[in-house]
């Protein structure tokens, strides 16, 4: 598992692109640090660590092109906690990774209520993306020296 450690002032304010209408999310609801890791042959797994810890509960959404994803979010405040993408064959190269999680947001966005949790952390995955595909999966990257 590789951590990455979150400056929570980068994603607190969203802007709506359609307007001039600034919204700020609750410093609660922001992650201090999220934890990736790849294991083949079961896929990718993210973890937000929001320094506390509550009830879950999980989703399942089945996604044919994309292989199963289970959200975890908490019960009492809807934070999400897991995103695990059974994916198998995930691979780093080109747009393969990105692709795979757009599409998981895609098919939980349709399920979720919570929408300010679910665009954390859909922000939180977009900004990382790149740098869990290059920490992940390079092909001569020794755990050891991989850990934040």
């Amino acid at each position: 598992m590789i951590w990455y450690d979150l400056d929570g002032l980068d994603f607190i304010e969203q802007r709506d692109k359609r307007s001039d209408v600034r919204m700020f999310t609750s410093p609660y609801d922001l992650p201090r640090r999220v934890g990736a890791d790849v294991v083949e042959s079961q896929g990718l797994t993210l973890l937000f660590d929001y320094g506390v810890d509550e009830p879950k509960e999980s989703m399942i959404l089945a996604d044919a092109g994309n292989g199963d994803v289970v959200v975890s979010v908490g019960k009492n405040s809807g934070r999400v906690y897991t995103i695990k993408l059974h994916s198998p064959r995930l691979t780093g190269a080109g747009s393969d990774l990105k692709r795979k999680l757009r599409g998981a947001f895609d098919a939980w966005g349709k399920r979720t209520e919570n929408r300010d949790n679910y665009n954390v952390a859909r922000r939180v995955t977009n900004r990382f993306a790149d740098r869990w595909r290059a920490d992940l999966f390079a092909p001569s990257a020794e755990p050891e020296k991989l850990e934040r």
